[in-house]
């Protein structure tokens, strides 16, 4: 099986305050159990 599950999240466009994005994907980071080094290639 796929180590990661599929990101469901929006890619951030830049038109609105980043905050609520951002914590989106620490989200998803978090309930993968996710290193940080692996966060950037991701």
């Amino acid at each position: 099986p796929p180590r990661f599950s599929k990101l469901e999240f929006a890619t951030y466009d830049g038109t609105v305050n980043p905050l609520n994005w951002l914590n989106q994907c620490d989200h998803f980071f978090r309930g993968q159990r996710m290193l940080a080094s692996d966060r950037t290639l991701i």
